[in-house]
């Protein structure tokens, strides 16, 4: 004990000694103080990792989502049964391309007002698909139904506003192509509700029938098209395409993007212009294109353009032939169908039937059954020569903006 006391001692002064037991208050204060400041640096510092590793993975998670969203994009494309080009009276029906361009170009959110995430987001794409490797499966009368040929959708639904708020959804829905299959259902709506089975309408006994590939060609047995003869040219409807998402116990399964800021298609032009300023060249399709002044050189080189977009060149506006245009969506890419000639209806509305395979010189010009007799024409007649789509996305929690675009080729090798 003597040891023990005699460590906290020392001499204050010649006469006494003083013994210390303990810290002082202030010397307890210093330290704790001391202490919390320690902590309080740990825990920032920790918080500052965790959010980093937070943003991290997020923009991963975005990489993720948006690759995967793309990849299974562009095998869509690269397994399309048809190329993008017209058709002629004698071609094969095999399936259909169509792209449709909505009424929004990238030009309505470069407005410094708008909301700078927003990018064109109401384009669709569909087309017949046939897969080369494991077949698609679907379901069919709460069973499960495999073929190796699918008509495929791509579409959005803005929920409620044009904001990254409105939750737009981006959508891929995979139909089967099953012509030996049956089904007594009658609507539409609820048959899609919960089969993954393309179905047209039966002319004649009015029920639903299975879509062959040859019978997709005709626009109005495609998926969310208005049918019918007297609908011609039986175009895509949105307020279809609002309701036909998956619903019930497969709501979802058909959900590709939840927080999707721009789906845009365009197309390759090759002749429209460009701008060349300062050494550089300006797209159509870059922000600053519009503003450049009238003296800028232009030149005739291509690019990718938005469907029906002014200067577009070949695909500035649609082709239509006699009585009848597309209204709800006048900007309409479309491999078309050969049937429409031979079908026993009058799609032109100028009298006579099937003037252009009947036989005869109606028009006295170009000989019998020339280009000028047909009654339809598809709305572009120039091949799409590649496609080009950009995939935008936000996630909410950190506010990171991702896009990711892909390019595809139509042109032989």
């Amino acid at each position: 004990m003597k040891t023990l006391a005699r460590m906290f001692c020392y001499k204050a002064t010649p006469r006494r000694s003083v013994c210390r037991v303990g810290l002082t208050l202030i010397e307890l204060m210093i330290a704790v103080v001391i202490t919390l400041v320690i902590v309080a640096a740990m825990i920032r510092a920790f918080k500052l990792a965790s959010d980093e590793i937070g943003v991290g993975r997020a923009a991963m998670d975005l990489h993720n989502q948006l690759r995967a969203v793309t990849e299974t994009l562009r095998r869509d494309l690269q397994n399309a049964t048809c190329v993008p080009r017209p058709r002629g009276i004698s071609d094969e029906r095999s399936g259909y391309f169509e792209y449709v361009e909505s009424d929004e170009y990238d030009s309505d959110h470069t407005d410094p007002l708008t909301n700078s995430h927003i990018g064109d987001h109401n384009d669709i794409l569909a087309l017949t698909v046939r897969s080369t490797d494991r077949p698609f499966r679907g379901r069919f009368n709460g069973a499960f139904v495999e073929s190796y040929l699918a008509e495929v959708v791509w579409w959005t639904v803005a929920g409620g506003t044009d904001t990254y708020d409105g939750n737009v959804q981006l959508y891929r829905r995979v139909l089967l192509i099953r012509p030996d299959l049956t089904t007594a259902e009658v609507n539409f709506d609820t048959f899609y509700a919960d089969n993954d089975v393309s179905v047209r309408r039966d002319p004649v006994l009015g029920g639903l029938v299975m879509n062959s590939l040859e019978s997709l060609a005709e626009r109005g047995n495609r998926f969310a098209h208005v049918s019918g003869a007297a609908n011609f040219p039986n175009e895509f409807q949105r307020s279809i395409l609002d309701v036909r998402p998956l619903t019930g116990d497969n709501l979802g399964d058909d959900l590709m993007l939840a927080n999707c800021l721009a789906f845009d298609i365009k197309l390759l032009s090759p002749n429209t212009t460009v701008k060349l300023t300062g050494g550089q060249t300006v797209e159509l399709s870059d922000p600053g294109y519009a503003a450049l002044p009238i003296t800028t050189v232009e030149q005739t080189a291509g690019g990718y353009v938005d469907l029906g977009v002014a200067n577009g060149g070949w695909f500035t506006g649609p082709a239509y032939q006699n009585g009848y245009s597309f209204t709800e969506f006048p900007y309409t890419y479309c491999t078309w169908s050969a049937t429409y000639e031979s079908d026993g209806f009058d799609q032109d509305g100028v009298g006579g039937i099937d003037q252009g395979t009947n036989g005869l010189d109606d028009d006295l010009a170009n000989g019998v059954d020339d280009n000028g007799e047909r009654e339809t024409q598809p709305p572009y007649p120039h091949p799409i020569r590649s496609l080009q789509v950009s995939v935008r996305m936000i996630d909410k929690k950190t506010n990171q903006v991702l896009q990711k675009s892909i390019k595809e080729s139509f042109v032989p090798n």
